[in-house]
């Protein structure tokens, strides 16, 4: 950090009452967009830099957001500001031309007056005598200090501490202060400043690495860690977590700390006894107990707390560290020993999210997204450290990757596994079931951001290569055909999808069971696939089964049971069963929201099917509303082009035709038939109702064309799957145009084409 410039402050409000109160870590771009991302699941939108910005621009009450250390002169600190108005906005920066986004004015924040300065160590040393603190030896004592600290308030209150805590006395500070401070000029060149506040940090943390106690040792190794997480709401957990997933891989055997890099224990210095080839990862000692001691990590917090290195909430199990504090804690480390503890950091982090990525832990997760994102920006930091590619030797990597797919964040997700698959293709090589779990990984979120192509090929690879490696008939290759499956439904092609999905299924039953997750797996996706082809009744009985067991053993919160409940219900709408389908949906749109956001892509998928039921119940008003109100979210989320995006529009446009806006409609769907491939289910399902909506506008040529055209598209297309449901409507339809017209010489030729599509699924 630079301090030779004061910071300046955008005064945007005084003497104001808010509702809400924000604060975002502007330090970099990543810092900021993880911190609106916060801001987006406060409000339980979604976690992402777009739903949280866009919250605050849509709240009505009045807000405060905090834009603190934007000094990046390359950073457009513009785009962090929400639009709205009744929005005020405080921006800390060192850069001067931030000073144009200021509208009311700005301040420079300086030194503190002398004797307040005096005042303020007194209060904070918690000398003894009056509240005044008028006592003249007292004030002569503490004006040196003051003056020698630059009168600056951070230092002053530093200072303050390490007497109150009894490391040294008023009388003694200054001496050891100076000493301090000429250690400090021998290192790389800082601000006067900045060297004053870095010393009143380090006298005390000197102080606390010649103690041998175990608080006072497991105190320093955890501060070294949180130095490189997120300074903000660190959970206490990550530690308890790590241990408890590390057991299942590592047994320590524990000597007696040792002081190594000026007295902060490292792993180097005990003996370890990895099972079966596991390499040892750095990590602190708190993390090799036998049995977890709760007590111990809380007395090593309350040593970090009393010397006001963190800040702790016992309500919450949240610490929290100055970013001043924090920058001082990685700067002090020579090059070798950060790349250390960030090492250290990366592996508590990457320990304390489990493998199995339970629905239990995802509030935990959640609270882990700033903290991956702050180790990886740490190993981004040094071009050493990257090429040293640490996060992609072992879990880090899969594990940081899982973390943001869970939270929405796709595209970090893939950038990371895109990455850690060409790395594990050489080595351990593309055949390990290491190399085709990311694979996998890959290719479920390649499917949620709707890259249908990448989809398909990485999943039939993953079949390919287990099919050759295992056979065709071992569970693991069945599990990869069902997901295979579900791709080539997401590409339209519902014939492979269901001949793929009927295999998985009928060899998954045979070889694990009904009851199994990986049988439940295919049976839905196989279920998914009959619906969109016509076969209803075939559809809700495997839908039925996959939700009951779901249900029974991991309850109606957990994924699998959602996403069940949710197809459910759209089955159950087509099946008129009206009230159960609105019931279902209702419910999964409930949990989704609170678990998810309003704006995660999951919610706004069951948003579309209970429009569904509400346009097709006669409240096409409200679902016009609910679906006017979420295409600017799907832009923001998921972009034009996702299939959420066409799903909404489809949607709206029925809404449209059933409150008898039958051009608003029209228009509606010749937009999205031009972003449509022509042999893909959605283009002809935009195309059949387009043609209804020329009916009812009495475009009869029109309507027959567009659904002769649709006719001709379910022909050309029938080697991927044809949907009886809609073959009969445009029949229908085509005919009842033909009897209005008198051209029943053509129904002839229509029973023809129907006829040649009989059979066909």
């Amino acid at each position: 950090m630079n301090q030779n410039e004061a910071p300046s402050v955008s005064l945007t409000v005084l003497n104001y009452s808010f509702w809400g109160i924000f604060w975002i870590d502007a330090s970099t771009d990543a810092t900021a967009e993880m911190g609106f991302a916060e801001i987006g699941a406060l409000g339980k939108k979604d976690t992402t830099f777009a739903a949280g910005k866009h919250w605050l621009s849509s709240l009505r009450e009045p807000w405060l957001l905090v834009i603190d250390n934007a000094d990046d002169c390359n950073m457009d600190v513009s785009r962090y500001f929400p639009a709205g108005g009744r929005g005020h906005i405080i921006l800390t920066t060192r850069n001067p031309n931030n000073v144009v986004h200021a509208t009311i004015g700005e301040a420079s924040f300086r030194e503190m007056d002398e004797e307040e300065a005096i005042t303020l160590l007194l209060k904070a040393s918690q000398q003894p005598g009056a509240e005044d603190h008028k006592d003249k030896s007292q004030r002569n004592l503490a004006r040196p200090i003051t003056s020698a600290l630059g009168y600056l308030a951070i230092a002053i209150i530093s200072a303050g501490t390490t007497i109150r805590r009894k490391l040294y006395s008023l009388s003694e500070y200054l001496k050891v202060y100076e000493k301090e401070l000429m250690c400090q000029s021998l290192l790389p060149a800082s601000s006067t400043i900045e060297r004053s506040i870095i010393t009143t940090y380090e006298i005390p943390f000197s102080a606390t690495l010649h103690r041998t106690d175990l608080a006072a040792v497991d105190a320093a190794q955890i501060f070294q860690i949180f130095a490189f997480l997120h300074f903000q709401q660190i959970p206490e957990t990550i530690f308890r977590q790590a241990w408890n997933n590390l057991q299942a891989t590592m047994m320590p055997e524990l000597e007696q700390p040792k002081p190594t890099f000026g007295g902060l224990w490292s792993p180097s210095s005990t003996k370890h006894q990895p099972r079966a080839s596991v390499k040892a990862p750095h990590l602190p000692s708190l993390l090799y107990q036998v049995t977890w001691d709760e007590g111990r990590l809380r007395n090593a917090l309350a040593v970090l707390y009393d010397l006001s290195f963190i800040h702790y909430d016992n309500s919450k199990h949240m610490c929290w560290m100055h970013p001043v504090v924090r920058l001082w804690a990685q700067s002090r480390l020579p090059l070798d020993e950060k790349r250390y503890w960030l090492e250290t950091a990366t592996n508590v982090l990457t320990y304390s999210i489990s493998p199995i990525y339970e629905p239990s832990g995802r509030v935990f997760r959640l609270s882990l997204v700033s903290h991956v994102a702050a180790c990886l920006q740490g190993w981004q930091s040094e071009p050493k450290f990257m090429a040293l590619g640490y996060i992609y030797k072992g879990p880090t990597a899969e594990r940081f990757a899982a973390v943001y797919a869970e939270v929405g964040d796709w595209k970090r997700s893939i950038e990371i596994n895109e990455k850690l698959l060409t790395i594990r293709r050489k080595e351990p090589g593309p055949e390990h079931s290491e190399t085709l779990k990311i694979m996998a990984d890959l290719g479920k979120t390649y499917w949620n951001l709707f890259q249908v192509s990448k989809a398909v090929e990485i999943r039939a690879e993953i079949c390919n290569i287990k099919a050759n490696v295992l056979g065709l008939n071992d569970p693991s290759t069945l599990s990869a055909l069902s997901d295979l499956a579900s791709a080539y439904w997401l590409a339209g092609d519902r014939a492979k999808s269901l001949s793929h999905g009927q295999k998985a299924a009928s060899g998954l039953s045979n070889s694990r069971g009904l009851d199994d997750p990986a049988t439940l797996t295919a049976i839905f996706h196989l279920a998914r696939t009959q619906f969109h082809l016509g076969d209803i009744d075939a559809a809700r009985a495997g839908l039925e089964q996959v939700m009951n067991v779901h249900k029974t053993y991991f309850g109606v919160k957990h994924p699998e049971t959602l996403m069940a409940m949710a197809e459910l219900g759209v089955v159950y709408h087509a099946l008129g069963r009206i009230d159960e389908a609105e019931k279902l949906l209702k419910e999964v749109l409930a949990t989704r929201t609170d678990i998810l956001g309003e704006e995660h892509a999951y919610t706004l998928w069951t948003v579309n099917d209970l429009c569904k039921v509400y346009t097709d119940s006669g409240r096409a008003k409200l679902a016009l509303k609910l679906l006017d109100a979420m295409i600017p979210v799907v832009v923001r989320t998921l972009g034009h082009r996702h299939v959420g995006m066409h799903m909404t529009k489809f949607n709206l446009a029925r809404a449209y035709s059933a409150l008898g806006r039958w051009r608003d409609a029209e228009r509606v769907l010749i937009n999205q038939m031009g972003h449509l491939v022509s042999l893909h289910p959605d283009y002809i399902a935009a195309a059949i109702e387009l043609a209804w909506v020329n009916k009812n506008l009495e475009q009869l040529d029109e309507a027959e064309q567009l659904y002769l055209k649709a006719l001709g598209l379910i022909i050309d297309a029938r080697e991927r799957g044809v949907n009886r449901i809609q073959v009969h409507r445009v029949a229908e339809q085509l005919g009842n145009i033909y009897a209005q017209t008198g051209q029943q010489d053509k129904m002839d030729e229509l029973e023809t084409k129907v006829e040649s599509l009989k059979g066909e699924k």
